[in-house]
């Protein structure tokens, strides 16, 4: 879902307030599906002309940084002369894997990341607010960092992004939102995110 503009977050926030005029439900699917219904009900009065399925795009761009963090980050290590022996065995194994990504590869990516950056471009000049997924699901074991796909596209571009919590999922943790401006945009992201994390979480 996303924002025409700043102004319609007026919209959104009988739905992400809701919980606020319950009783406090205990973590659980039930709140997450009443986040939802709610959800669905304020994205129809935004009007579903709003909302565009970006997912196509989203997972090339993903895979375009993928690839050219990969191969980037092997090249800048042997240019720094740094011994890959001295590093975390995730990390070296992480860059030998970036050592089979070849030219023709990169060059793709970045074609691709061309690609996105003015398909985004375009979106942010109608749009102040992009907001996305923060990742596949609620907050993973203290042992993980999660998943990285979702906040992929964006890191591409160099965007100003800021991941909040928006709902609880079935293990009562928190499921993140993002919210993307454009470059220079930074406090506008921040206010954004604050109002987003301060209307949809409990105190």
């Amino acid at each position: 879902p996303r924002l025409n503009r700043v102004r319609e977050a007026q919209l959104v926030q009988p739905a992400i307030r809701l919980h606020h005029h319950r009783a406090q439900p205990s973590p659980g699917p039930h709140r997450s599906r009443h986040r939802g219904a709610a959800l669905e009900d304020a994205l129809d009065r935004i009007g579903r002309h709003a909302i565009h399925d970006l997912s196509s795009s989203l997972d090339r761009a993903a895979e375009a940084h993928a690839t050219i963090m990969g191969r980037e980050m092997a090249a800048e290590t042997d240019a720094t002369g740094l011994d890959r022996a001295t590093l975390r065995p995730e990390t070296c194994t992480y860059l030998e894997d970036a050592d089979r990504i070849d030219a023709a590869a990169h060059a793709v990516a970045l074609r691709v990341a061309d690609e996105w950056r003015a398909e985004v471009e375009a979106l942010l000049e109608e749009h102040d607010i992009l907001v996305a997924p923060a990742a596949t699901g609620e907050a993973p074991p203290a042992s993980s960092t999660g998943d990285p796909t979702p906040g992929r596209p964006w890191s591409l571009m160099g965007l100003p992004t800021v991941s909040v919590p928006f709902a609880c999922g079935p293990a009562g943790l928190p499921v993140g939102l993002q919210v993307i401006g454009a470059l220079g945009c930074d406090d506008l992201v921040l206010t954004v995110g604050d109002l987003v994390s301060a209307s949809s979480m409990p105190e």
